[in-house]
């Protein structure tokens, strides 16, 4: 119970990083923070339904929460014929970097 109480901290930790990271850039857009938050969200649902305990089987689940989320991603791209995510919405770490330490 532990372990997963400590997934469940990261995986919080992680959403309130891709929020921040979203209104530090403003390049992020809202699909890709969607289909962000649908992998994590995949991955706590398979860590919970496998019961899943250790590093190895957290792992596992963590590929299929990322496979279900890509999966999606991809049929949308598919089916829109757009990428969601573009080379506009990167930016190097460097550049990253000099706006966080701005402000």
């Amino acid at each position: 119970m532990f372990l997963f109480a400590e997934i469940l901290y990261l995986s919080n930790l992680i959403s309130q990083f891709v929020i921040l990271r979203v209104q530090i850039s403003n390049r992020v857009n809202y699909l890709e923070l969607i289909f962000s938050m649908l992998g994590e969200a995949s991955t706590t649902k398979v860590t919970r339904a496998k019961n899943a305990k250790g590093f190895i089987e957290n792992k596992k689940a963590a590929k299929i929460g990322g496979k279900i989320a890509g999966n999606a991603l991809k049929e949308l791209e598919k089916e829109s014929r757009e990428n969601v995510i573009t080379s506009e919405n990167y930016l190097l770490e460097t550049k990253k970097f000099k706006e966080l330490k701005r402000r």
